[in-house]
């Protein structure tokens, strides 16, 4: 067998060197590349700084819109409430005159009077007076004779409630049902008076 002279050998041994190195140079630089990927240098500062922005200007903008769209509801809801008390704040008051009503559920031997003058409170949000008025007019009678039914049928303990309440409740209802709507918001009595008299009385 041949001898490798000195020579190659030592040629043999500077290419393994050589490649060692080229190994090691090459590896420092992959090591390098990664560091400088994140290394805050001057660009990479400023992108970083751009990117932090974009973030802050996205997470504000998401906060203005939700903000923006929580003021826009309450804003409407604050536009109905207004829009709602000034329909109650119009209203047409209306009378339907005097009357009498004479309930033969009284104490044994008497009879109980009630006069009153029965005065609705009507919507004027969407008519004026003129309609108001002719719109309870023309079921006026119909609407007395209503009134004077529930305040015969009354009990006593509904009678005695100071505002009568329980039997306004009940013929504004009536009214409106009549009225085939909601126009009465409310029903007064002006000049209520109960009493009692003797039958004969009743007859004289």
């Amino acid at each position: 067998m041949a001898e490798i002279s000195e020579s190659t050998l030592e040629t043999l041994r500077q290419l393994q060197e050589q490649e060692q190195e080229k190994t090691r140079v090459e590896s420092q630089r992959d090591s390098s590349r990664w560091r400088n990927l994140f290394r805050l240098n001057g660009d990479n500062l400023i992108l970083f700084i751009m990117f932090a922005i974009l973030i802050v200007l996205a997470v504000g903008m998401m906060w203005l819109v939700k903000d923006s769209s929580k003021k826009a509801k309450e804003q409407r809801a604050e536009n109905a409430r207004l829009a709602d008390t000034y329909r109650r704040s119009k209203t047409h008051e209306v009378s339907l005159g005097e009357s009498e009503t004479r309930s033969t559920t009284a104490a044994a031997g008497g009879v109980s009077v009630m006069t009153y003058e029965t005065v609705l409170t009507l919507d004027g949000a969407e008519h004026s007076y003129a309609q108001a008025n002719g719109l309870v007019e023309r079921k006026k009678n119909r609407i007395r004779q209503e009134v004077d039914k529930i305040l015969f049928s009354a009990t006593g303990q509904e009678l005695a409630e100071p505002s009568l309440s329980s039997v306004r409740d009940r013929i504004k209802s009536q009214i409106n049902d009549l009225l085939d709507n909601e126009e009465v918001l409310q029903v007064d009595f002006a000049e209520f008076r109960k009493y009692e008299m003797p039958h004969t009385q009743e007859n004289d």
